[in-house]
């Protein structure tokens, strides 16, 4: 990293006034510092940084570029999470700046995003999923799994440990992989007690007429009138795959699903026969829908042409704060700012330290001088109106009515 200060200093130490009239050190030595302090405005890109590697302090501004997950010890400490793409900025202190187009683009381009293993409990057992009718059918050689919280994009890799093709299988119709739909319904029940005891309502006989009154008092004897009540409960239904996104891998004994949406899912599996984990695979969006649309070849130049939008969109963004001049018949917007400051603050009261203007950010520095030339402020309570003539202090608001 170049040490700014120390080839200005050399500059300053080689070219002095040598007291001729005509290009004098001194302004020889001014003109090659101004170039030096002109390299050396805003920002110095110094490469990629490494969670492992080294950075060593000069006396200029500084960015990274981080892409691999973890904590950049020699950074600031800064944390980079998986897939994310950003910035490391030093300025005497670090901070981060993520580039979302860019981190989006590797999100979603991306064909193993997160890896998991979840490891099958018995739902139902003595059970399997039967394909053609989509309801739980008793058999003691399977179980059907609880079920599987499933993000969209993602593939389920499965050991069944058979074949639901064979001639063992396939009058079974099983199907391997269903989703799970929970229905939340009503039904009337009769009430019970504590103790999971039928309540009745107390019937009171009239000993001279024997007429019976039924009261709204409730006694678990059996008095020929039930207690009724709503009760809530789940209905469980399995749906099974489409055959189209469930495909075997042949001699393996492993079958792949494609779920595209988030969803919850049930294995018809043999206990002591198919392996308990399952491997999930979560793709980005573009590339399931890449895999299901277009063929490998295809892929490639959909893939590329995004590519190029993305990066088209990544310069517009960084050009975003610095536009040039621009010129415009109508400009209809609700508010300019100058380095996050609003171009024109309001407040009840004149300008100070203690009475910060409305619509600065919480992040931004408030100590009553100017954020800018030319900025003016709105004094609400005494109907004065204030414009920044320096940015120094105070003072430097100076009052116009």
């Amino acid at each position: 990293m170049a040490h700014y200060a120390t080839l200005k200093a050399a500059v300053k130490a080689a070219i002095k006034t040598n007291g001729q009239q005509a290009i004098t050190g001194q302004v020889l030595q001014t003109q090659l510092v101004d170039i030096i302090d002109a390299l050396t405005a805003g920002y110095q890109f110094a490469g990629l940084a490494t969670p492992n590697g080294a950075f060593s302090a000069g006396d200029n501004d500084v960015a990274f570029l981080a892409a691999q997950p973890g904590t950049y010890t020699n950074f600031g400490g800064i944390t980079v999470a998986s897939g994310e793409i950003a910035l490391l900025l030093y300025n005497g202190s670090w901070t981060k700046q993520s580039l979302p187009l860019v981190s989006r683009l590797t999100r979603d381009m991306g064909f193993n995003d997160t890896q998991s293993v979840v490891t099958l409990t018995a739902g139902e057992t003595g059970k399997y999923v039967k394909a053609s009718t989509s309801a739980a059918t008793a058999n003691a050689n399977f179980n059907i799994s609880a079920p599987v919280e499933i993000d969209a994009c993602t593939e389920v890799l499965i050991k069944t440990g058979y074949n639901p093709s064979d001639e063992n299988h396939a009058s079974l119709d099983i199907s391997v992989i269903s989703i799970v739909e929970e229905i939340e319904r009503t039904r009337t029940v009769q009430a019970k007690d504590d103790q999971n005891r039928p309540l009745y309502y107390v019937v009171v006989i009239d000993p001279e007429t024997g007429s019976e009154t039924v009261t709204e008092d409730t006694t678990t004897q059996d008095t020929g009138y039930p207690v009724y009540t709503q009760e809530t409960y789940t209905e469980t239904r399995y749906l099974p795959n489409n055959e189209d996104r469930f495909v075997a891998i042949p001699d393996s004994g492993y079958y792949v699903a494609n779920i595209p949406q988030s969803c919850k899912i049930a294995i018809s599996y043999k206990p002591g026969v198919s392996d308990l984990d399952i491997i999930l695979v979560k793709h980005g969006a573009f590339a399931n829908l890449t895999s299901q649309m277009f063929t490998v070849f295809q892929q490639r130049v959909v893939a590329e042409a995004v590519a190029y939008i993305f990066s088209v969109l990544d310069a517009m963004e960084a050009s975003a704060g610095n536009i040039g001049d621009v010129q415009a018949g109508i400009v209809d917007a609700t508010e300019f700012r100058v380095n996050g400051y609003p171009r024109v603050l309001s407040a009840a009261g004149a300008p100070s330290d203690a009475l910060r203007p409305a619509g600065i950010p919480a992040d931004l520095p408030w100590d009553g001088v100017p954020a800018f030339v030319g900025q003016e402020y709105l004094d609400t309570t005494n109907k004065k109106f204030y414009k920044a003539f320096g940015v120094s202090s105070v003072s430097d608001w100076v009052l116009q009515n």
